[in-house]
């Protein structure tokens, strides 16, 4: 396999791809919007390198032929925190910054530089507590100002050279704004920071380029670069230097030109990794998006998607897209390893020449993967610091250990309160300074009794010991005060899907912890309504319960698409339900019986569908509500699933060994059908009951033991 990649790889060697692409792909008004690079420019590349396209060809079968491996590989990769934060670091790439000025604002103070690479770092690790938290994957790589010369003296990684070429013309002047200044680009990632490019330009990239070329990097407006300083307030996300380093490292536009002028084929059966970005797993895209764009589809491909516009590689402004996609990850992790230039520049002899990673001081942070904890439950601590750290000094006043020397520690909390956490780390370059977050932890003791429910009939939400976990700070569960579960309330709980475009975001309610030790069968309960927008856009719901507090998650219930609509059908409108668009759910808790720190997340995973309600949240026993049932039997009895389609459980918890007849009446009271008898033993028992022939109805169970005392239960057949 290395040699096939070497022979790849000098295949594609000189090769110079540029962030241009047409013009005709935008409308006269689209030309009006900023976007990156130029037609003209792309043009002059290919009509001056006609190897150019037998390279990138190159490039593409080496891509098509390892994606699927490397691709299953990534979703194979352990959830274990030893395998996430600083320890799944893969690459790490120098950086020098040019700052090409004539005196005005456009040279751009050195904090504004570094506040570039804090933003650039959380997108591309999708660091937890931050902007990068949104879907997609972690791309293991990490950009970091060089602290040595190419002569091996310190720097800040910060040039500045006064010329008017900070007015920067593209078509005509790449090449004499780059020999300004540049280092040797086989060990500096090299970046200029100008002025102005063109009229509309705000950045364009290099493509990866095998042996290096003398105009390889990415030019920036300043006004784009960093989240502080000079910057413009719509661009102080710092999305379009993210956008810009995913072409260095090989990524398409979605709307990539794949026939003709626009993104889409034109064809169904085209397959993906010709269309669009090339990627699987970004659907193409006819043209850029921007703003912040509505539902679109603006390709019909195979297996057909609806554009993925919060993708870092579209055109959307920076609050609006948060995304890269698995493929993609794997098409630059390749363009890193396969490309000649682009693999020296993170080998350790290149980090040790520039000063990077474990060559310069390291910097200390960290995430804490549950904290709100009860009372002596874990909380699970991962280190994210840069610098490839060889030592951890943690301290956690309150806590148990108090201090710990691991890279990710495991801690418990004896008393309920609020706590610090501080990390110092050390590498073979130096130690950092001490980096604490204040009031980190949050440890409760509140703990309600089974059963318990919630309504959210309070004014206040999310109710006393519940929690609303919103990543993206944007839509998420909100009480609403005019709709309740089946009409029955004005009250309920409500995620507004139909107005939330970030794909893939999963928001979560979270109950405070439940003491099921007295529990023999506990069950939830919820009462619940939705409907999707569309095939194309549709949600997914999921319930996920916790043994100890929060520390680890069982997923206990899941539904999407078409089976998790409760009225009858799509709608593209807002969705209001009425009283008969509500259904109750259910999940099956008995694996936590017993258990004193039980809590239960409502988790809705968005595909920008419709609007999801929750109401009548209850934690029960099955049979601790009759339902028109007759509860006379010492055992306990209830019915699973209910309705049913082909047959059903009859779950009995009985007190003693005991023989029971089991028959199907329907509502009138007439036997249609004999289960027989069943010999039932103390505790749990599971009796399948499958009668056939049942037209869709409501029916009852009778259980009668063999004294004559009987107990009947309601089912419904779909």
């Amino acid at each position: 396999m290395k040699n096939t990649k070497y022979a790849l790889s000098q295949l594609i060697r000189r090769t110079l791809l540029l962030c241009v692409f047409s013009l005709s792909l935008f409308s006269l008004s689209a030309q009006q919007h900023p976007f990156c690079g130029t037609d003209q420019v792309h043009t002059q590349h290919l009509n001056q390198h006609p190897e150019a396209k037998v390279s990138q060809e190159a490039f593409e079968q080496l891509y098509q032929s390892l994606m699927d491996a490397r691709l299953n590989q990534q979703l194979r990769a352990s959830s274990n925190p030893d395998e996430s934060g600083s320890a799944a670091l893969k690459y790490t790439i120098p950086v020098v910054v040019h700052i090409i000025h004539n005196g005005g604002v456009e040279n751009i103070t050195d904090a504004q530089v570094r506040s570039a690479f804090v933003r650039i770092n959380e997108d591309f690790r999708r660091m937890p507590e931050t902007k990068g938290w949104g879907a997609g994957p972690d791309f293991q790589v990490e950009f970091e100002l060089a602290t040595k010369d190419p002569n091996g003296n310190p720097t800040t990684g910060i040039n500045r050279v006064q010329s008017p070429l900070t007015d920067h013309n593209l078509d005509t002047q790449q090449s004499t704004l780059k020999n300004l200044i540049k280092w040797n680009q086989n060990k500096y990632f090299n970046i200029w920071i100008v002025k102005s490019i063109n009229s509309n330009v705000l950045a364009y990239a290099t493509f990866p380029q095998n042996g290096g070329n003398a105009n390889d990097g990415v030019v920036c407006t300043y006004y784009c670069w960093g989240t502080t300083g000079a910057v413009d307030p719509s661009r102080a996300l710092c999305r379009v230097p993210v956008h810009e380093i995913g072409h260095w490292l090989a990524l398409f536009h979605p709307f990539q030109p794949s026939s003709g002028s626009s993104g889409c084929t034109g064809s169904g059966t085209v397959p993906c990794g010709s269309q669009g970005d090339r990627v699987c797993d970004t659907p193409p895209v006819a043209a850029a998006n921007f703003g912040n764009p509505a539902r679109t589809n603006s390709c019909q491909e195979s297996g057909d998607r609806p554009d993925r516009t919060r993708n870092y590689m579209d055109y959307v402004d920076d609050p609006y897209k948060d995304e890269f996609s698995a493929g993609q990850l794997v098409r630059s992790q390749l363009a890193l390893e396969n490309d000649i230039s682009r693999r020296q520049l993170y080998s350790e002899s290149n980090m040790q020449a520039t000063g990077v990673g474990p060559y310069r001081t390291p910097e200390a942070n960290f995430v804490a993967q549950n904290r709100y904890p009860c009372v002596n439950t874990p909380v699970q601590f991962v280190d994210w610091s840069n610098g490839y750290a060889t030592s951890w000094s943690w301290s956690f006043p309150g806590g148990t250990p108090a201090t710990a020397s691991v890279r990710n520690p495991s801690v418990t909390y004896a008393a309920p309160g609020t706590y610090d956490v501080t990390l110092t780390v050390t590498n073979q370059t130096g130690t950092s300074t001490a980096f604490t977050k204040t009031a980190y932890i949050v440890v409760t003791d509140q703990v309600v009794n089974f059963p318990f429910t919630e309504g959210f009939e309070s004014g206040t939400f999310p109710p006393s010991g519940w929690r609303v976990h919103n990543p993206d700070a944007s839509v998420t569960f909100v009480r609403l005060n005019s709709i309740g579960g089946f009409g029955n309330s004005t009250t309920s709980t409500r995620i507004s899907q139909f107005t939330y475009r970030a794909y893939d975001q999963r928001d979560e309610l979270i109950t405070p912890p439940i003491n099921l030790a007295g529990s023999v069968h506990p069950m939830l309960y919820f009462s619940m309504a939705y409907t999707r927008h569309s095939d194309l856009y549709t949600d997914t719901f999921e319930v996920y319960a916790s043994e100890d507090c929060g520390a680890s998650w069982n997923q206990v219930y899941r539904n999407g698409g078409a089976t998790m609509i409760t009225n009858s059908g799509p709608q593209t409108s807002t969705f209001t339900p009425g009283a008969s668009d509500w259904i109750v759910a259910n999940a099956d808790l008995s694996a936590f019986a017993g258990k004193n720190n039980v809590r239960v997340k409502f988790v809705s995973v968005n595909g920008y569908g419709n609007n999801l309600y929750l109401d009548d949240i209850e934690f029960r026993e099955p049979w601790a509500v009759s339902n028109g049932s007759e509860l006379v039997l010492d055992s306990k009895m209830f019915t699973s699933p209910n309705p049913f389609v082909d047959g059903f459980s009859l779950h009995v918890i009985a007190p003693a060994e005991e023989t029971l007849e089991v028959s199907l009446m329907d509502i009138t009271g007439r036997k249609i059908w004999s289960g027989g008898a069943f010999s039932v033993i103390a505790g749990k028992n599971e009796l399948q009951l499958t009668p056939s022939g049942l037209a869709p109805g409501v029916y009852l169970v009778k259980v009668q033991n063999l004294k004559g005392v009987a107990q009947t239960l309601k089912v419904v057949k779909e």
